[in-house]
């Protein structure tokens, strides 16, 4: 049986969790397609650990990301992989509609059309729960330990750097909730992540 995407979700907010899975559980792509698979652990530094172990075991052709506390609105894996399926593409993303603490709508991020590892010298433009190619992630070696905070930004660097092409569905995918308890790093952490990247990426940001 083919599996088409696995949704990996790395929790320490259990409170979150249900409305997570509920929104993998709502996807229009069919079941037998989609594999979830979710661990627990009340450590926020073990995320990027909890999410590679995810990948590893992970059976679809497509990974995605999705934070405990965040929500994917019913046609976004479908509507992506369909994507990536005509054009070839390794990564799909799309806007991300901000909820503040109580779900209320606070705005839409819409990102550029065309992003390629220049755009990304200004910022990370690909937020975490895009889709992308299970080969892809494995063969990059999924996300750097050493770096949170970015470690997203370092890792579709790293995809860009190995060649991977981007593709923009321009739908509202999925939901990122700001709240107080979405704060897992300090300022501190703040200033060595960035450290840390420079240090791998010397030169390429142009936006410090």
């Amino acid at each position: 049986m083919t599996i088409r995407a696995s949704v990996l979700i790395a929790s320490h907010r259990q409170q979150f969790l249900p409305r997570a899975i509920a929104s993998v559980f709502a996807q229009t792509l069919p079941k037998h397609e989609l594999q979830l698979l979710v661990n627990y652990s009340a450590e926020p530094a073990l995320f990027q650990t909890n999410w590679n172990d995810l990948c590893s075991i992970a059976k679809g052709e497509y990974v995605c990301i999705l934070g405990d506390d965040d929500t994917m609105n019913p046609e976004y894996i479908q509507t992506c992989i369909t994507a990536l399926d005509a054009s070839g593409a390794d990564i799909s993303y799309t806007q991300v509609m901000g909820r503040n603490g109580q779900g209320d709508p606070i705005g839409v991020y819409v990102p550029p059309s065309v992003i390629t590892l220049d755009t990304m010298r200004h910022g990370n433009k690909i937020w975490s729960s895009s889709i992308v190619r299970r080969e892809l992630w494995q063969r990059i070696g999924g996300y750097d330990m050493p770096i949170p905070y970015v470690h997203d930004y370092d890792f579709w660097v790293r995809c860009l750097k190995a060649g991977a092409k981007t593709e923009y569905v321009p739908i509202i995918g999925w939901n990122h909730y700001a709240h107080h308890e979405g704060r897992v790093t300090t300022t501190s952490d703040h200033t060595e992540a960035w450290r840390v990247f420079d240090a791998k990426h010397p030169g390429f940001r142009l936006t410090p």
